[in-house]
């Protein structure tokens, strides 16, 4: 059943948080994370600017066999030097100002990466993806061509986010071709997977130009049927590489939801790879499904900064990766009230839930640029650049670590 408590937001609003049980053993319970709003549509904030380049001190690039030079006259000149290492090259520089009076500086000459920042006049209130690096993830993808399949409660079909960036619909739910919002939840999280990005409108997504597909299988609670439905439709019917499923519940059956297990499996079979939430329980579990399904990237929450996992993000031997899950600011159906008033466009959400889509995002980013990856090298990729939180190496509060969209996506950026 479905009971209901207040969530207070930080201006003293309140939105209902579903509790939802398992209904028998037909249904795959929802963990729909909290939804809050920081006031009404305001008005579009100022135009981010392209931000000044920089570099990281560990792993920073340089151009080999050269060393810039400032004279006593004050110019700039770079000189050829026979040193192929950064240690190398900055004994170079040192060598030619003891040996030259007329150079009073020299060093490396230094490769720096401008970040770029998208023209969406809310990005400045996403932290979550400069948590995770997607600055620099853009400068070598953008998504497009690559599609991420969402097995969700639909979206809001008419938000001006999101229509430029959706593909195909279809409600298993109600057995429609559009995938009407039953509430906020796939609307927030096609969001943050594939929201349109750098539009001059409201906010920007981690997958920039990917484009999603909205299988509508989820209202107060997924029913297995629609589920294993939406995920057989995304993946043999659509083609789907990426499938994002933020549901979820505990389920220590010796053999939990083999129909809902087949799908999965039958998807990954045909190339898919599927990411899912970890839960809101707040506990140390390894029968939360459909995250702990096998070849499932499971996914819990941090804090906005990334440090710090959050209470209610279940951990465990299914997780596989954690990201921002508190404070998430992306689109909302504008048809769901927040403390009983409707029309906010754009909102802060809490949870696993949303958590979830941002893997599922990278991972569009990684085939895009790399159209040719299967599964399981993005797989790979995803969990060798991830940055390595809590004890060292895979652990079962952290993962991998913090998901980290800009080595994912290119391996070789400095300070990767």
């Amino acid at each position: 059943m479905v009971s209901r408590e207040p969530v207070t937001t930080q201006m003293g609003q309140t939105l209902s948080k579903r509790l939802i049980t398992l209904l028998g053993s037909v249904a795959v319970a929802v963990a729909l994370a909290a939804g809050t709003a920081w006031g009404k549509d305001a008005p579009p904030d100022d135009q981010i600017a392209e931000a000044p380049p920089m570099v990281t001190d560990a792993g920073a690039t340089f151009v080999p066999d050269e060393v810039v030079v400032r004279t006593r006259g004050g110019g700039y000149q770079t000189r050829s030097v026979d040193a192929q290492n950064l240690d190398a090259v900055k004994q170079a520089a040192k060598g030619i100002v003891a040996k030259d009076p007329s150079v009073e500086e020299a060093g490396p000459n230094y490769v720096y990466e401008p970040q770029f920042v998208p023209d969406d006049p809310r990005y400045d209130r996403q932290d979550w993806l400069r948590t995770i690096r997607a600055p620099g993830a853009w400068n070598d993808s953008r998504g497009t061509g690559a599609r991420v399949g969402i097995v969700d409660t639909g979206w809001q079909t008419d938000h001006l986010d999101l229509v430029d960036d959706a593909g195909v619909d279809y409600d298993f739910v109600e057995g429609d071709d559009v995938a009407q919002g039953y509430d906020y939840h796939g609307t927030s999280v096609a969001g943050i997977a594939a929201s349109d990005t750098n539009n001059t409108l409201g906010v920007a997504s981690i997958g920039f130009n990917a484009r999603f597909l909205m299988a509508k299988a989820c209202t107060d609670v997924c029913l297995t049927a629609d589920a294993a439905n939406a995920i057989n439709w995304l993946a043999q019917t659509q083609g789907v590489k990426i499938i994002n499923l933020s549901f979820g519940h505990v389920n220590s059956d010796a053999n939990p939801d083999p129909l809902l297990g087949d799908a999965i499996s039958s998807a990954q079979a045909a190339g898919a790879l599927v990411v899912a939430s970890a839960g809101n329980n707040g506990v140390n579990t390894d029968n939360y499904y459909p995250s702990c399904f096998p070849g499932v990237l499971g996914v819990g929450a941090t804090d906005t900064t990334g440090t710090t996992i959050e209470s209610y993000s279940n951990t465990g031997p299914c997780v596989d990766f954690v990201a921002p899950g508190d404070h998430i600011y992306t689109t909302f159906d504008v048809n769901y009230p927040i403390d009983g008033t409707p029309g906010y466009r754009y909102a802060y959400v809490n949870g696993t839930s949303f958590a979830a889509p941002q893997v599922a995002g990278t991972a569009a980013l990684i085939k895009a640029k790399n159209p040719d990856f299967t599964a399981d090298q993005i797989t790979n990729r995803l969990q060798n650049r991830a940055t390595d939180m809590g004890a060292p190496g895979r652990d079962d509060v952290y993962g991998y670590g913090l998901l980290n969209a800009k080595c994912s996506v290119n391996p070789a950026n400095a300070g990767c």
